[in-house]
């Protein structure tokens, strides 16, 4: 993946929203990704909630990017999560 970085403007306080499977340890997942790539990420941020029927789990959490290759790192790792189902 690669973003355009004409549409995003550095440093960008941004919200992450993604999906996966309710039975893995979500947060623990984000935020070893997330830290991996954002150094100042602050895992109080990550908030979750459950699908309705309970399969799922969305993660909300927020942080700062300082550039694109940290945007192009956290997407990519959370793609090759076996436990992620999509980000956004």
């Amino acid at each position: 993946m690669g973003i355009t970085e004409e549409l995003w403007e550095f440093p960008v306080e941004f919200t992450l929203k993604t999906i996966g499977h309710a039975d893995e340890p979500l947060t623990e997942i984000v935020t070893e990704i997330v830290s991996r790539h954002v150094a100042s990420f602050d895992a109080s941020t990550i908030e979750l909630k459950a699908s309705a029927k309970g399969k799922y789990t969305s993660v909300t959490a927020r942080m700062r990017f300082e550039d694109k290759t940290q945007v192009e790192g956290v997407y990519r790792d959370l793609n090759d999560h076996k436990a992620i189902v999509w980000s956004l």
